[in-house]
């Protein structure tokens, strides 16, 4: 009976400890702390209170990158002047972008339920509550990650809210834990002085066990370090004979590699003389295709290529005025405008063609010219890629939107333009890609 009653009380009386403190410490200065999660933001709020009064406070936030622009936030509060004279039970303290209202020593509700991180119902710990809440948050268990910013960020999922109610149970329990520890001891007393005779027994019987041990373990050290020297008498046999072997490969591999190295050597002299004759053969074609290549590098189809080819001659002459045969340049260049312009420039024996002739021998103006085309061809490449990133975020811009509402009025045109622009590709010429870019955005103001 007196068993089952006390089962009964110790849990109510731990209870009646935990309230009483509680109540005490609402009327102690200290650092209130309130940790809360809503499901879209993960809320902390800390406040340090001093003869009564709150000096200092601060709110911040982590929210989901993809509810809220700003994932952190931070902000000092402070009481409102209304509220300076009304006791912290019941107070109104202000934290920038939110309001918090209600019981600093219990809990309090923010306002900004219809805002992206929505609200807050801070429950609020101190003291050794707060340091049991503390502790249970480094678990791992606890520990969650979410991308902040760009950076992996580490914190406790675990709420004050939900914490709170587990305090009462953990102080029974450790009160509970302090009885037991104390009967036990009572009991480790007791039993102590009857170990003690026991352990002089024990004793004796262990440096008798201790005496024939060692006998048996140097017997066991022998045997195992015959054992072993016999093991490495066989493996000395055996690593000998393989080096041995190894030496006889060895020589047998030099051996085949100098009759390999003669063979070798006959077939590349073989080898030298035949490329030889064909270095010669070879030589006498390139002489007779470098003539054709030089015309051809300088090679000009149309109208626009030989336009560009007068323009790049006419910045090199300014730029090179010394690198120029200015008598040859003057014989053809003229006349050569003049059949640019009739579109006769590609006729046989054109003033034009002996320009090019002329110039595909200049060295320099062939480095200059190749480099001029090549800086246009990147700039090209450029151009049409600042196209193409243009056409890509206007369709990413049109998926959005139709993704937002896809029973829209303009869903169905968007959805056109959408198809119609992913088939867009850098192999189209740079105008029709920049003409494109216009009439997507044309098309794009008028859905």
């Amino acid at each position: 009976m007196i068993k089952s009653l006390k089962a009964v009380l110790t849990p109510l009386f731990a209870a009646l400890i935990f309230l009483s403190s509680a109540e005490n410490a609402r009327a102690e200065d200290g650092v209130w702390k309130a940790v809360d999660y809503n499901g879209k933001a993960r809320w902390t709020a800390a406040f340090t209170v001093q003869g009564g009064k709150v000096v200092s406070g601060k709110l911040s936030t982590i929210c989901d990158p993809n509810i809220c622009n700003n994932q952190t936030y931070s902000q000092e509060c402070s009481v409102g002047g209304f509220a300076e004279d009304k006791p912290l039970t019941d107070t109104f303290i202000g934290c920038g972008w939110r309001d918090l209202r209600g019981n600093l020593f219990d809990t309090m509700q923010s306002d900004g339920e219809s805002k992206n991180a929505g609200a807050a119902n801070l429950k609020f710990l101190t003291g050794r509550d707060l340091e049991m809440f503390e502790a249970e948050t480094q678990k791992p268990e606890n520990q969650v990650s979410m991308n902040v910013d760009g950076a992996n960020v580490s914190f406790s999922k675990l709420t004050t809210r939900e914490y709170a109610p587990r305090i009462a149970e953990i102080l029974a329990a450790e009160e509970a834990e302090k009885q037991r520890l104390a009967a036990a001891a009572e009991k480790q007393r007791l039993a102590q002085e009857a170990a003690e005779r026991e352990r002089l027994v024990a004793e004796q019987a262990e440096r008798e066990r201790l005496a024939a041990e060692k006998v048996e373990q140097e017997r066991l050290a022998a045997a195992a370090a015959k054992k072993k020297r016999q093991a490495a008498a066989r493996a000395k046999k055996k690593r000998l004979a393989a080096a041995a072997a190894k030496k006889k490969k060895l020589a047998a591999a030099k051996a085949e590699k100098a009759k390999l190295a003669a063979a070798k050597e006959n077939a590349e002299k073989e080898r030298l003389a035949k490329a030889k004759k064909q270095k010669m053969a070879a030589a006498k074609l390139k002489a007779e295709a470098k003539k054709k290549k030089q015309s051809a590098e300088i090679g000009i189809k149309t109208a626009d290529q030989a336009k560009q080819f007068s323009a790049d001659l006419q910045s090199f002459v300014q730029k090179h005025p010394d690198k120029i045969d200015a008598l040859k340049l003057a014989e053809f260049f003229a006349p050569s405008q003049g059949e640019v312009a009739a579109g006769s420039f590609g006729a046989k024996g054109s003033n034009f063609g002996k320009l090019t002739a002329i110039m595909s021998e200049n060295k320099a103006f062939k480095a200059y010219r190749s480099a001029a085309v090549k800086a246009r061809a990147a700039k090209q490449v450029e151009q049409k890629k600042l196209a193409l990133g243009k056409i890509s975020d206007g369709v990413k811009t049109m998926k959005t939107t139709i993704a937002k509402n896809p029973l829209a009025a303009n869903a169905f045109g968007l959805i056109k333009l959408v198809k119609q622009y992913e088939k867009v590709s850098d192999k189209e010429p740079l105008s029709t890609l920049e003409s494109a870019v216009t009439a997507l955005g044309d098309q794009m103001v008028k859905l």
